[in-house]
């Protein structure tokens, strides 16, 4: 019920509850089970939520379809799924669906993302000013980009006013990931299973969080 939820916890949650058979079910069937068992009534967001996380484990879309990848970034982040409109993912966004995802499905060993969705995230990094690429996105563009403001290296204020504000934006995105890593650490902790357990993800997780630190 908590609208701060992440996909990885509500995944974890329904596949302790209903096993794998879960991973087929309809949105409208995971819903009536959740309401009949514990008579709670799931927002659409975090249904929305459990339902981009059994694609990215049950396809490759997300490395393969822009729309599928645009959408699920927008989802992990909180935003209900309206295929009537298209609202392009921030670099925030992104990298946070990245982060999830990897973590959610871990992929074989020189998967790439399609030359599409490589070329809307280079897009956005334009979009929001940052050349220095935040760690995560590395896995989908280069480390470093051209420096758009070359232009000004005869202006040493000015270059490194913009240089100073590139930064920053990349610090931004890193920052934000860490805090959303701590608390999907902190909500796997928190919970009780009843078959498994989630020490050896939290594990991984406080890894990614000194590795980033």
């Amino acid at each position: 019920m908590n609208p701060e939820s992440f996909a990885t916890t509500l995944l974890t949650i329904l596949l302790d509850n209903y096993g794998f058979d879960a991973l087929d079910w309809s949105p409208q069937t995971i819903a009536m089970e959740l309401h009949d068992d514990f008579q709670v009534n799931i927002s659409q967001r975090n249904l929305d939520k459990i339902m981009a996380a059994i694609l990215i484990v049950k396809t490759d879309d997300f490395f393969n379809r822009l729309p599928v990848f645009n959408s699920i970034c927008n989802i992990l982040s909180g935003d209900t799924f309206d295929p009537t409109t298209v609202e392009p993912a921030t670099v925030d966004e992104i990298a946070w669906a990245i982060t999830e995802a990897v973590l959610l499905w871990p992929p074989e060993e020189g998967t790439t993302f399609d030359p599409e969705i490589c070329g809307f995230i280079e897009a956005m990094l334009d979009a929001e000013g940052i050349t220095s690429v935040p760690a995560i996105l590395r896995f989908a563009v280069s480390s470093r980009k051209d420096d758009p403001i070359s232009h000004l290296a005869d202006d040493p204020e000015m270059y490194e006013a913009f240089s100073l504000r590139q930064q920053e934006s990349k610090e931004s995105v890193e920052e934000a990931l860490r805090e959303s890593l701590d608390k999907l650490m902190q909500q796997l902790a928190d919970l009780q299973l009843s078959k498994g357990s989630t020490e050896d993800l939290v594990k991984k997780l406080r890894g990614a969080l000194s590795k980033g630190s």
